[in-house]
């Protein structure tokens, strides 16, 4: 018998995301950020990315956080309350 079993799934929730710091120059950023999103066409990034729990990296959207809004929302988590912990 199995010891676990699935009682509810949400909609596909984002990993963490990449930041960069403050003080990195903006052609650095600009420079990571079209390597990063080219990866899963490159040969050597797609291995690369084979590797990692995702199969791609998108450009941020707020939007695709609404799974993990909603998810709180549901189970009556305050987000904010959260954040400053």
């Amino acid at each position: 018998a199995d010891l676990m079993r699935v009682i509810a799934t949400t909609a596909a929730i984002p990993n963490g995301v990449y930041v960069a710091r403050a003080d990195l120059p903006r052609e650095t950023v600009e420079k990571l950020r079209a390597a990063f999103l080219k990866m899963n066409t490159d040969p050597e990034g797609r291995e690369a990315m084979l590797k990692a729990p995702n199969d791609r990296i998108v450009p941020p959207d707020d939007k695709l956080f609404d799974p993990v809004r909603e998810t709180a929302k549901t189970l009556r988590l305050d987000l904010e309350a959260l954040e400053k912990r």
